[in-house]
């Protein structure tokens, strides 16, 4: 570690980016740390070849290095490591201190005005060219595709036909949001049974699922059409979230909601559409959902194989708790969708396949229990429209095609699934246009 880059990680701790050039301020960090006890966030900055010094000079930085490194979970909040070209030096003449660390010995600050960079564009800068190179390698890892929001729509659609899955990166809903929702949901499910079943709705699949011979192991809380008046507000009286809770729920449920929308114009562009995917009329529900494993589970189904009947889903999965297993379209064979921490895994549903006139594929997916811990995720399921039926555009169907499906009312498929044991999409064979 040659140098890097100190993030202020909350408000509390008004440290503008910081250009680390020397083991001297970094003995000075670790010294900061151990009288405010207030975990940082930095950025080290890897070379491939170390600075030329003096051997004894060589030894001492060791030493630093070692203990910067060693301690890292305790000293530092998150740490990402760069290449040199990943970081963007600027121009700057910047003269801000941070003032409540410079009151305690002004002699001892070691930064001079040049080290410091005030520009918080530099860091955005810096952190947008890490993610992507973190996404070429999350890439080569991932046995599924992985995207970038900011990736051309092309991509985007090429996924959905292919897969009918993949894992969107650089999204825009923030990770501390993501861990504060995790937190809520779990504090949420494990409240007494009478409590949750509170969240009730008339229609069956819209209120909380309880454990049942179905899901022996699952159960579920749901925000039905959450972007309508007061339905954030309801469900919170329902359960007597706290304020807190209930503020983070609103916040979580409309960044995923904000994203799916932009998703839906992402895939309106790929396929050479104007316009918006889904408005209003397209009801989204979120649900808050835990997997209660224990020694006794592991090997065993905690999701049976399904397709998601709505147009898309939106899930975060649980980053330490793995289990979400996919269908290969090309195979047949399951795959292993790992976690990865602060990403988002999109589902195409079967409105996708029925809107697409074919072109998208409603990927079968069921969740397995890997080890005997709760798990848990939140999803979003954009699902169908109220008041008009699905069918595929004409620009998607085409003079020298014909249409795959008859336009139907997606409530009543949605019925149809569970009178006719249909979860994976079989129902959708009564809805095929005759030739």
């Amino acid at each position: 570690m040659e140098f890097g880059f100190l993030f202020p990680n909350n408000t509390n701790f008004p440290v503008p980016p910081v250009k680390i050039t020397s083991d001297m301020q970094l003995k000075w960090l670790i010294e900061l740390n151990k009288r405010h006890h207030t975990p940082l966030c930095v950025t080290l900055i890897r070379r491939e070849q170390p600075m030329n010094r003096p051997n004894a000079a060589n030894e001492a930085d060791d030493e630093v290095r070692d203990e910067l490194y060693h301690n890292r979970d305790d000293f530092w909040n998150t740490v990402e490591i760069a290449r040199d070209d990943d970081v963007v030096f600027p121009e700057t003449n910047a003269t801000q201190r941070p003032p409540e660390i410079v009151q305690d010995n002004e002699e001892e600050f070691p930064f001079t005005n040049d080290d410091l960079i005030a520009s918080q564009s530099i860091a955005a800068e810096t952190k947008r060219r890490i993610l992507f190179r973190e996404t070429e390698d999350m890439a080569s890892k991932s046995k599924i595709p992985v995207i970038d929001l900011q990736d051309l729509p092309e991509k985007i659609v090429k996924a959905c036909e292919e897969w009918g899955c993949f894992r969107l990166v650089n999204h825009g809903v923030p990770m501390e949001l993501m861990s504060q929702m995790k937190a809520v949901s779990r504090s949420l499910l494990d409240l007494p049974m009478e409590m949750k079943e509170r969240n009730s709705h008339p229609e069956h699949g819209k209120g909380y699922i309880p454990l049942n011979m179905a899901s022996p192991y699952f159960d579920s809380l749901s925000l039905y059409d959450m972007a309508s008046p007061g339905v954030v507000d309801d469900f919170c009286a329902q359960i007597d979230a706290s304020h807190n809770q209930r503020e983070i729920i609103e916040k979580y449920v409309f960044a995923l909601y904000d994203l799916a929308q932009n998703l839906g114009s992402k895939l309106m562009k790929g396929l050479g559409l104007s316009g918006d995917l889904f408005m209003k009329g397209w009801p989204c529900q979120v649900r808050m959902n835990k997997y209660n494993y224990s020694p006794e589970t592991v090997g065993l189904t905690g999701a049976v194989m399904h397709t998601d009947p709505g147009l898309f889903t939106i899930l975060q999965d649980d980053e330490t708790v793995n289990g979400l297993e996919v269908v290969n379209n090309s195979t047949g064979e399951l795959v292993s969708v790992d976690p990865i921490s602060g990403t988002l895994v999109v589902n195409v549903g079967d409105m996708a396949k029925v809107w697409s006139n074919g072109r998208f594929h409603s990927v079968k997916h069921r969740v397995q229990c890997y080890k005997p811990n709760i798990r848990l995720s939140i999803v979003l399921f954009v699902l169908g429209p109220k008041d008009e039926k699905v069918e595929a555009p004409p620009q998607l169907v085409g003079s020298d095609s014909r249409r795959l499906f008859v336009p139907f009312d997606f409530e009543v498929y949605r019925k149809l699934r569970t009178t006719t044991n249909s979860p994976t999409g079989e129902a959708l064979k009564l809805f095929l246009a005759k030739d």
